[in-house]
């Protein structure tokens, strides 16, 4: 491969978290499948990227006639499956949703139970030709945390072959597509970024990609309707701890889920590696010698069932009703403009309404670069399936951690470590960031898995579809002082 081709693999693999979000325009996102097509190398990244997310983020319940949407390449920052179970509900307005839920699979999800109680949906029942396709939207739930949408293809969507979707308002403005699933092949949801509430009429169009082939659906809205049963706020409370300010910015109580949207940032400082919530992995810009912000990336952890009541992950409760919301997802994106990042905490619906809250954050942590690696690099020759022992110490910025063991499966390799000092019952008083330091020298981050505070040990995977490898103590955090709690009014009584 010459200097120009490698050039562009690292240009494109720079570019695969971005494209996994799917927040690449239309030309750079077609820039970079093709090139995937032609490099082996690159799309090995992109697979490892891939099974880094999947490997940790989801223990998978999936049915066997449910599976992605064939439109979109790839759904980066969603959950991998609903448990499509029919629960047994007491009272009227209950069995009255299960009746109409069994109707359709997709609607089965629990969370849309209050809409169906409230009739909140926008029927739309249409039906329009693309291509060889039959596709008919039912139904719309106008949420404000999302925009969701039903529908079924007749025949199924054929292998290789994509339905894009592409929706705007009576005013110009775009709704990006979030995620999707499909049930049967036929049956359809997408989710959508919120619609404005200045929205009156939606255009949604159906297009057979590679051909002209496409259905117009024109459907009249009524976000007001739904405002009234769910409350958007901006609490605008802000604090500091050490050199990082935070600010609480954006509050959805949605239908069919609830959103804490934070910010964080500090000074533009080179050995300022970044924040890292709990025990996830630090995520920060990296900072030219200039002081500037050379790159910006996002990341999104998944949460596994049960995983939310651990301490180290935030918390989100209804103080009227005293009723916890699940933790479902983390994402988190730097600030190119002011080098720090937004967090997005994605947590169920509350299923009644409240007044007040309580938003939790967990141990929150500045990781710091080390640049006194005492030990360097440590170099592991492991296959798949093997497992060894290390007894190495690393140590940077006065911590040490020792590398207990080490064992590979696949592109992941399981690193056990243990940390000089255990820190509070709850959270470590340190924790270290490890990273793989691939044959070109990027680097690629590890997703931390458990941490026992009484031992002090605990696992981080990594990922590498090459060997010998070589990991590398990259920076290691310390606990901010930080006041953890925020306690809101709910400004719409009616929720």
């Amino acid at each position: 491969m010459d200097v120009i081709d490698r050039k562009q693999c690292e240009i494109i693999q720079d570019l695969l978290p971005i494209y996994t979000d799917r927040e690449l325009s239309i030309a750079s996102t077609q820039m970079v499948e093709e090139h995937l097509a032609a490099c082996k190398d690159c799309s090995q990244e992109l697979q490892a990227y891939r099974e880094q997310l999947f490997a940790y983020n989801e223990e998978v319940v999936v049915e066997e006639n449910r599976r992605l949407f064939s439109f979109l390449p790839w759904l980066a920052g969603r959950r991998l499956a609903w448990v499509l179970v029919l629960f047994v509900l007491i009272g009227a307005g209950g069995l009255s949703w299960a009746y109409q839920a069994g109707k359709n699979t997709a609607l089965r999800d629990p969370e849309y139970r209050r809409a169906f109680k409230e009739d909140l949906f926008t029927p739309v029942h249409q039906t329009k030709q693309v291509g060889p396709y039959e596709v008919t939207i039912d139904r719309m739930l106008i949420d404000a945390a999302q925009t969701v949408v039903f529908y079924e293809t007749e025949p199924e969507v054929k292998k290789g072959e994509r339905l894009e979707l592409s929706i705007k308002d009576q005013d110009g403005r775009v709704y990006e597509p979030m995620s999707g699933f499909s049930y049967n092949g036929e049956e359809h949801v997408l989710e959508l970024k919120p619609v404005s509430p200045k929205a009156s009429e939606l255009s949604l169009v159906f297009q057979l990609e590679g051909t002209p082939a496409k259905g117009e659906f024109n459907v009249e809205v009524e976000p007001a309707a739904v405002q009234a049963s769910t409350s958007e706020w901006w609490p605008g409370v802000k604090r500091e701890a050490g050199p990082v300010k935070f600010g609480l910015e954006h509050v959805i109580l949605g239908l069919t889920k609830s959103q804490v949207n934070m910010r964080a940032f500090w000074p533009l400082d080179q050995d300022i590696r970044g924040v890292g919530f709990g025990l996830f992995p630090p995520v920060g810009p990296r900072i030219r010698e200039d002081g500037s912000v050379a790159s910006a990336s996002s990341v999104t952890h998944m949460m596994r069932p049960g995983m939310s009541v651990l301490p180290w992950y935030a918390e989100f409760m209804d103080l009227d009703n005293r009723r916890k919301a699940e933790l479902e997802q983390l994402t988190i994106k730097t600030d190119s403009v002011s080098g720090g990042l937004t967090a997005s905490f994605d947590f169920k619906p509350l299923p009644e309404t409240t007044g007040k809250v309580q938003f939790s954050l967990p141990g929150t942590y500045l990781y710091r670069h080390v640049h006194n690696n005492e030990s360097g690099n440590i170099t592991i020759d492991l296959r798949d399936g093997e497992k060894q022992s290390l007894n190495k110490t690393v140590t940077g910025n006065g911590k040490e951690i020792k590398l207990l063991s080490v064992e590979r499966e696949r592109s992941a390799v399981t690193l056990q470590f243990k940390l000089k000092s255990a820190g509070s019952a709850q959270m470590p008083s340190y924790l270290p960031e490890l990273v793989v330091i691939h044959p070109r020298g990027f680097e690629k981050s590890g997703q931390r898995l458990n941490f026992n505070s009484e031992t002090g040990i605990g696992t981080v995977m990594l990922f590498s579809n090459d060997w010998p490898i070589n990991i590398r103590l990259k920076s290691v955090g310390e606990p901010l002082d930080l006041e953890q709690e925020f306690i809101l009014n709910v400004p719409n009584a009616n929720f």
